[in-house]
């Protein structure tokens, strides 16, 4: 009964996302006649297969974004241990990466079967990884740059560390010191959404628009996969509005501070 019932479920919802089947889809699809129950064979046949390729392959990204992947990069000193049970905070520029490469992975996925193509990844859909994979490989280059200046992250993070080693030598060591010199060094995830829209200044708007940008379109990415069976083409217009979603977001992301800066060890 269950399994009767979750196959009716499967069929409507496919009904309502998909509409009339065309293409190679349409080809097996039972005629709008035909009695439910055979309904209900032609999707399980035509559709169960691209439907749990589709769904393992977006909740593999889900899972390495909360994971593993998700996270910020965070320098760790040999001298000065990260506190325990430590997490790093998510990183805005990694959940696109991976948003949108759960999305066009998954697309393909869920087309293969249904077109029997291999070639079914449009020019949009490389440009949209270009540009998101550029902006990956410049944030990441922006939160690991050596330090060239009194003022720079890592000059703080330096500072941040001789008081903490400071703190430690004292008799007896001061641990209030130490804890702020730690929370300094190792940020701490505050949540999903808090750590995605906030950098050390609190909510930042370049990071709600990028991330609003990102959900909205890849979104509308999936609906045209299940209506049309194919990566859509995206224009102009829209490729060069999501280049100038990321630039704004890597702008801000120049000026940002990813520590607070920290007192000179000498006047401490």
């Amino acid at each position: 009964m269950a399994r009767r019932v979750a196959d009716v479920g499967l069929a409507l919802l496919l009904g309502l996302l998909v509409g009339t089947p065309s293409g190679a889809w349409a080809q097996s699809a039972a005629p709008a006649a035909a009695p439910f129950s055979t309904a209900t064979a032609v999707v399980n046949a035509d559709l169960k297969l691209p439907v749990i390729l589709a769904l393992l392959v977006g909740g593999l990204f889900i899972l390495a974004f909360f994971r593993r992947f998700g996270r910020d990069s965070v320098t760790v000193y040999a001298d000065v241990p990260q506190p325990k049970g430590y997490v790093a905070p998510y990183s805005l520029s990694r959940f696109q990466l991976l948003w949108w490469s759960g999305v066009v992975t998954a697309s393909y996925t869920w087309l293969l079967p249904i077109t029997g193509s291999m070639d079914t990844i449009s020019t949009g859909a490389m440009a949209l990884m270009g540009i998101v994979g550029g902006t990956s490989v410049l944030s990441a280059t922006q939160d690991n740059r050596p330090s060239t200046g009194p003022k720079d992250d890592a000059a703080d993070r330096d500072k941040h560390r001789a008081n903490y080693l400071a703190a430690a030598a004292a008799t007896p060591p001061d641990t209030a010191a130490m804890a702020l010199s730690l929370a300094e060094l190792y940020p701490t995830s505050k949540g999903v959404l808090h750590d995605l829209l906030t950098d050390v200044h609190g909510y930042n708007i370049a990071r709600f628009q990028l991330l609003m940008w990102t959900l909205v379109l890849g979104v509308s990415f999936l609906y045209e996969v299940v209506q049309n069976h194919a990566m859509p083409e995206l224009s102009t217009n829209l490729l060069a509005l999501t280049g100038i979603s990321n630039g704004t977001y890597f702008g801000f992301k120049m000026q940002e501070k990813q520590v607070t800066p920290a007192a000179d060890p000498a006047a401490t």
